[in-house]
């Protein structure tokens, strides 16, 4: 009997099961299908691959992306080994940073299995640091804006922040073209959450910042900073302008601005710095341009010195 009563309770399952298994497939079911679907698809921008250079008039780099290097570690791996202090004494001597705060930074990371050691590091620096083969540490490629002229033409330039984004200058007023469009992806995965790459659907790489040529020479500039550093030593200044133009044209050759900074650190400056004074220190040219207009007049014979 009780067998009896075991088989027909399987039988029963596996024909409720049966049934089921049938309707899941064979009826409509939308929103099971739908919620399936969402389920393995996937939608994801695929990142920007750098922005565009700024050039001169001579084709010279005034701004352009480098690859750095971030310096990661893993704190699970590291403390299980008890490696911290050997890896925070080695990285210190490298990077040029107290141990402590290497050390800090391990322990004390919001994550067990990642955090940043230092970020923008050089080649040079990540490959010494690979070549050590600590425990638990890496780094990953990047890039970060690089200004290689420094201070020269760092109001016309302006800078790049870390997230990519001008804040002033050039950078920021031809942003839309220097920081270029994501890519965009539309694939499926299987149930490990790997991508299945031959259900991709959609597959736009992403696009390249565009470059940005300034009318600015290089040459020009030089002569242009040297002679309003000479002006304002003699007139003992704290600030100064100058513009170097084109007559004929109205392009633009030099633009000096005083005080000045450092692009490639512009955090470290000052707001004051920052300012272009040759653009936001404007007058009216009122009576100086009186003596224009008597020269076009005794020019064309209109009126004498009497």
């Amino acid at each position: 009997v009780r067998l009896l009563v075991f088989a027909l309770a399987m039988m029963t399952a596996w024909t409720g099961l049966g049934f089921r298994l049938a309707s899941l497939h064979l009826g409509e079911n939308q929103a099971l299908r739908e919620r399936a679907r969402r389920m393995h698809h996937i939608e994801k921008d695929i990142l920007l691959i750098g922005r565009g250079r700024i050039l001169d008039a001579k084709e010279r780099n005034l701004a352009l992306d480098l690859p750095v290097y971030h310096i990661c570690a893993n704190p699970t791996l590291i403390q299980e080994r008890g490696q911290l202090e050997v890896v925070a004494s080695c990285l210190s001597r490298v990077l040029g940073k107290d141990a402590g705060h290497i050390r800090n930074r391990i322990a004390c990371s919001p994550g067990p299995l990642f955090a940043y050691v230092s970020k923008y590091e050089q080649r040079e620096v990540a490959e010494h640091v690979l070549k050590m083969k600590l425990p638990g540490i890496y780094a990953t490629d990047t890039t970060a804006r690089n200004y290689p002229h420094g201070r020269s033409l760092c109001h016309v330039t302006g800078f790049s922040n870390l997230e990519g984004v001008g804040g002033a200058g050039a950078e920021q007023q031809m942003n839309r073209f220097l920081k270029g469009r994501p890519g965009r992806r539309e694939t499926e995965k299987d149930g490990h959450r790997r991508e299945v790459y031959g259900r991709r659907t959609l597959d736009v790489p992403p696009q390249e910042g565009s470059d940005v040529h300034l009318t600015v020479d290089m040459n020009i500039q030089y002569l242009a900073e040297k002679a309003l550093d000479r002006a304002m030593e003699e007139q003992d200044a704290k600030g100064a302008g100058a513009i170097v133009q084109e007559v004929k044209t109205g392009r633009i050759l030099a633009m000096v601005s005083r005080p000045d900074y450092d692009p490639n650190k512009y955090n470290e400056s000052s707001g004051e710095a920052r300012r272009n004074r040759c653009l936001l220190y404007t007058y009216e040219p009122g009576s100086t341009m009186k003596g224009l207009i008597f020269a076009a007049a005794f020019n064309e014979g209109v009126v004498n010195e009497h």
